[in-house]
């Protein structure tokens, strides 16, 4: 299929016009926004040239291409499609107050920052995924022995309870404009206690004491969760405390006894919805390394039929105070692991189609560290486009927001401070503009391939940019990312008509600043040019083309 993108009479002026809106404000005082725009651009379709584009004579010209250079080619074939890449979570569903009746909303949790969130759905929308219900230790055993419950849903229902309650997620979600996703407790709830939760919210017979429970409860009409994750962390299982509980996610290394259980709680959840729901199941740790690759063969063999895919977690910094250089290239990592897990999915799920998830990415293991910083931000942009390249069919970044005060929240804005974005925030809003539905054709020459240590031993040979070209509305679009700490230059080649000015916008900080700077520079028409990579830098372009 050849690239074709549709261009109303205005539709480049209302291009133009609309990024210059978007400037981006970050950190406690206002970035500047760099925007090098031409003198009467207004009058930019009066002024055409031959080939019917605009070269007005104020306006930069891009550098023109270099010998030896390494080179990026956007072809003009569609070549596949993105999944839901701007997805996002809330934190482990506590309160800050003793119960629901004690809870300060707008002060001290979810509210601070309702109004900016739901203005950042907005702009990556529409229907962005938004995942509740995240409880790792669920069926985990503290050092002192005791069973960590988790998150049970009807418990938090109680006034006295201090837990946010479903319907309380799912009016937040609502009021952000939201599609909720939720986790049911896999490690010490049951396959029961899932499928209340999915007639709870998706229900419609009034014979069924879920829906008549949620109708006492003010609401009348079902909520319409359409996703649900069966459980969150599987690789927890190399604690000793889960031997007591054989078949939960962690406790029996042997594969049939997750798959079994995986299996009831997927059947039991669909038999309570009376409308389709896509169900994901984790699987194991983003390497593959939890379940070894023979115990992942049998658990998709065993569990295929029942559920949708499968979700993974990925941490962008392995151990606080990682290495800039290491962290920078995970994502590359990620990428290898996903095309791995993809063959298995062919080879043993039947035939069936299923996706893949990674339902939790978050910028550290640690929640101390989490990631706040322009390193993180680097990341994000790069997992994107590597999932992007490996047909994910979602993320979502942990976390939008939290509690004041808990250290794995608030990363989307510093201190839960709405006017104090955070490098994230920034990455995934550029990104979302950027970063188009429609993959085009993507080539690369004379790319340095970087050998590193894989985490766990052994050595990968990493390509310094991750690149990718892709069609937004009426534009074509490339994102590159330099993973490296030196500056580097590309050429680059549009193997289609370029009909208007090009935009570029670059975000680059030092890796431990906790705000970056967007700048933003309009460029003649061309179709053969090169551009500067800064260290550890996103440099994306849209190209208005047909």
């Amino acid at each position: 299929m050849s690239l074709v993108l549709p261009v109303s009479e205005y539709a480049v002026d209302e291009w133009r016009s609309e990024g210059l809106r978007r400037s981006v404000q970050i950190g406690a005082a206002v970035v500047a926004v760099v925007v090098i725009a031409y003198l009467g651009y207004v009058v930019l379709r009066q002024e055409k040239g031959p080939s019917g584009g605009s070269t007005p004579s104020t306006m930069a010209e891009l550098p023109p291409i270099m010998r030896n250079e390494v080179t990026i080619t956007c072809g003009p074939q569609i070549v596949g499609a993105r999944g839901d890449l701007f997805g996002t979570s809330l934190n482990v569903p506590r309160w800050v107050g003793d119960a629901h009746t004690a809870v300060d909303w707008d002060s001290r949790f979810l509210g601070a920052t309702e109004d900016a969130l739901r203005e950042h759905m907005k702009l990556v929308g529409p229907r962005v995924p938004l995942r509740f219900g995240y409880e790792p230790f669920d069926g985990f055993f503290d050092a002192g022995g005791k069973l960590v419950q988790g998150y049970h849903w009807r418990d938090a229902l109680a006034d006295d309870s201090a837990e946010m309650s479903i319907d309380e997620f799912m009016g937040y979600a609502t009021r952000v404009g939201a599609e909720p996703q939720l986790v049911v407790n896999f490690g010490t709830g049951t396959a029961g206690e899932a499928a209340d939760l999915v007639a709870y919210v998706n229900g419609t017979d009034p014979a069924d004491p879920m829906v008549a429970l949620r109708r006492s409860r003010g609401r009348q009409e079902p909520w319409g969760v359409k996703v649900f994750e069966i459980g969150a962390t599987p690789w927890l299982a190399g604690s000793a405390g889960f031997d007591r509980f054989p078949d939960s996610p962690g406790g029996s290394r042997d594969p049939q006894a997750l798959g079994r259980r995986q299996t009831e709680f997927a059947r039991a959840m669909r038999a309570r919805s009376p409308v389709p729901v896509k169900l994901f199941a984790p699987i194991t740790s983003w390497d593959l390394s939890s379940y070894g690759r023979t115990a992942l063969r049998r658990l998709v063999s065993l569990t295929a039929p029942d559920v949708d895919g499968y979700a993974f977690h990925f941490d962008a910094a392995a151990e606080p105070g990682q290495a800039s250089e290491k962290v920078a290239l995970r994502p590359a990592f990620l990428g290898e692991r996903l095309v791995e897990f993809s063959t298995i999915l062919t080879e043993e799920g039947g035939g069936k189609a299923l996706e893949i998830a990674v339902t939790d990415w978050a910028g550290s293991r640690f929640p101390s560290a989490m990631g706040r910083n322009w390193l993180t931000g680097l990341a994000l942009a790069d997992s994107m486009l590597v999932m992007a390249d490996r047909g994910v069919s979602r993320l979502n970044y942990f976390a939008a927001a939290a509690a004041p005060g808990d250290p794995g929240g608030y990363s989307y804005w510093l201190g839960g401070d709405p006017q104090s974005p955070a490098p994230t925030l920034v990455t995934t809003q550029v990104m979302a503009r950027h970063l188009g539905r429609e993959l085009i054709e993507t080539r690369t020459a004379g790319v340095e391939v970087i050998e590193t240590e894989l985490p766990g031993g052994g050595s990968a040979r990493i390509p310094a940019l991750g690149v990718r070209c892709s069609k937004r509305d009426y534009d074509a679009s490339l994102v590159v990312v330099n993973r490296t700490s030196k500056p580097r230059q590309s050429n680059v080649a549009v193997e289609f008509r370029v009909i208007a000015p090009i935009q570029q916008t670059q975000l680059v900080a030092p890796t431990g600043a906790d705000t970056v700077d967007a700048a933003v520079i309009t460029y003649q028409p061309s179709n053969k040019f090169s551009i500067d990579l800064p260290p550890y830098s996103v440099t994306l372009l849209l190209i208005p083309a047909v």
